[in-house]
């Protein structure tokens, strides 16, 4: 039955059981990702969405006569989407670009929210750094008080549609959805206001995209921190990881990332050195998960 999460289960098993004989089983370590035990074919699989990789069009038949021996299937020889997402691809100039049109629009209208009277260019705001020998405090939490029910649940719905557009294809209001996830439990009025703000930032915005081009796969990890940026004294995480075709000449990303890492980091830090190397260890786990992919 649909809506069950045994479902999924019962449904990946028989799934399984019925390409093994064919040659196809999961990669040991990479959830969602299959390949076949000789032919040059792998492909992801997202609940019943298929992204495949093949080199020869014989290799793709024999996938798909094996699963048109069971399912019903539908075939898009172009791919042009996969999860929602608009996939634009340039085989002359070796790119893809990934856009979800259309998405914002929706969510705007879902929401009743009007288009802003003056245009916004900031997710969330500014907080001008301060320079100098000065120590830096935690900045105390105004005593605000909570909202009812049914506000709250409008702010977790909108922080649930915003991810998944944020992870896809707008990397800019991910540290800002992060951030107000961290305080949807407890929201305030002031919470309000930033959601707010942000959801003038995408309907500002409403049609990002972002573009993959060739390399060779040399993966690179740009690493950040922010000291005592966030609720109860804790640092915030950052990452950029993005495939080039070497380590040394990457100081500037040239292709879009494969992930963004934001997170804030679980430990109260004592200095900017020590959430910079927290940020480093962070980002060096989810690396090691990507090289073994």
């Amino acid at each position: 039955m649909y809506g069950l999460p045994q479902a999924g289960k019962i449904a990946n098993d028989e799934l399984q059981r019925h390409l093994l004989p064919f040659g196809y089983k999961p990669c040991p370590r990479t959830p969602g990702l299959w390949r076949h035990s000789s032919k040059p074919i792998t492909f992801a699989l997202v609940v019943d969405d298929f992204a495949v990789k093949y080199v020869k069009k014989e290799h793709l038949q024999h996938l798909q006569r094996a699963l048109q021996s069971k399912y019903v299937i539908t075939i898009d020889d172009k791919a042009k989407q996969f999860c929602g997402i608009d996939l634009s691809w340039n085989y002359r100039k070796r790119t893809v670009t990934l856009s979800m049109p259309g998405y914002v629009n929706k969510l705007l209208h879902k929401l009743q929210h009007k288009q802003p009277a003056k245009p916004e260019h900031n997710p969330h705001t500014w907080k001008p750094p301060k320079y100098g020998q000065h120590a830096q405090y935690v900045e105390p939490t105004p005593d605000l008080p909570i909202l009812p029910p049914q506000r709250i649940k409008r702010i977790q719905k909108i922080l649930g549609l915003l991810l998944y557009y944020a992870r896809a294809v707008d990397h800019t209001i991910l540290m800002t959805v992060n951030d107000l996830a961290s305080q949807q439990s407890k929201p305030t009025v002031q919470t309000e206001e930033k959601i707010n703000k942000l959801l003038n930032y995408v309907a500002t915005h409403p049609n990002s995209s972002i573009t993959y081009r060739k390399s060779k796969m040399t993966l690179v990890v740009h690493s950040d921190a922010s000291y005592l940026s966030a609720p109860g004294a804790r640092s915030r995480a950052g990452g950029y990881f993005f495939l080039d075709n070497n380590t040394q000449n990457a100081q500037h990303a040239r292709n879009a990332p494969v992930h963004v890492e934001c997170c804030i980091m679980k430990n109260v830090l004592s200095s900017a050195t020590e959430a910079e190397i927290g940020a480093i260890f962070l980002n060096g786990q989810q690396a090691e998960i990507i090289r073994t992919t």
